[in-house]
């Protein structure tokens, strides 16, 4: 089951018209323009004060407000981002095995090594 996104107190907006555009738009709604994003041309990352730097709501006021703006053609308030191992802990599936305690034999028959704490 996918867990609610946690929103940041920045957004990530397209404005074609350049820095200086960017620039008046972010004071006229109080952000500060921390910049380009990356090598994406256009893109800036705004921060504002006001809206919480962790929440589970969509700071509705702001999104709407910079929406408006003709200039804007893409935002998006920025979340966390969850990340999670793949796989799960050898010892939940058997109990003695680790992956350092495999080892390879000619031709493809494998082994368990009985000093597995000493096998890196």
């Amino acid at each position: 089951m996918p867990e609610e996104p946690i929103y940041t107190n920045e957004f990530a907006v397209y404005i074609p018209a350049g820095k200086s555009v960017a620039d008046e738009i972010a004071a006229k709604y109080g952000f500060t323009n921390k910049g380009q994003i990356g090598a994406l041309i256009d893109y800036y990352l705004y921060q504002h004060h006001r809206v919480s730097n962790s929440s589970i709501r969509l700071s509705r006021k702001y999104h709407s407000a910079l929406k408006s703006e003709f200039e804007v053609k893409w935002l998006q308030q920025q979340h966390e981002k969850i990340r999670r191992k793949r796989d799960g802990p050898y010892q939940d599936i058997l109990p003695t095995y680790s992956p350092y305690s495999v080892l390879r034999q000619p031709p493809n028959d494998y082994i368990i090594d009985p000093n597995s704490h000493l096998s890196f």
